[in-house]
């Protein structure tokens, strides 16, 4: 018998400092069912505390794949959020494959060389994006 959490929630607006962000209020949707964790928004700082919980609850009940397909922008808080539900499956004796990595996503995994402990299932090539000053838009 197979058990579908759905574990939904919205994340954002964003409070802080605009002029890192521009004017634009990006948020965050995580939307869990079964095995799927997919991902809508911008992952960030200001974002990735929220997703945490729901994210990791949805692997503690089994979830596989982190599909981050939707994700529009990415910072240094995307790999530690990574990090955190690679150790979170691992916990529970599972794993974890995260899949459409957004290029900037990639490249900073490989910049802080922990590109080997995050199970992306396609890299994309060297066209990554710039990674400084904030969210990154995915291509």
């Amino acid at each position: 018998m197979s058990t579908s959490q759905d574990t939904s929630s919205a994340i954002g607006p964003l409070h802080g400092d605009s002029s890192v962000l521009s004017d634009a209020r990006p948020a965050l949707r995580v939307d869990a069912e079964g095995s799927n964790i997919r991902l809508h928004g911008t992952l960030s700082m200001l974002t990735a505390r929220e997703a945490l919980k729901p994210g990791t609850t949805a692997i503690e009940a089994g979830a596989t794949v982190i599909d981050l397909a939707g994700v529009v922008a990415v910072d240094s808080a995307a790999v530690a959020l990574l990090l955190e539900w690679v150790r979170a499956a691992a916990r529970r004796g599972g794993a974890l494959t995260v899949e459409h990595p957004p290029a900037a996503l990639t490249e900073l995994a490989r910049l802080y060389s922990v590109q080997q402990l995050i199970p992306f299932a396609h890299a994309p090539g060297a066209d990554a994006a710039r990674v400084e000053g904030g969210p990154v838009p995915a291509p």
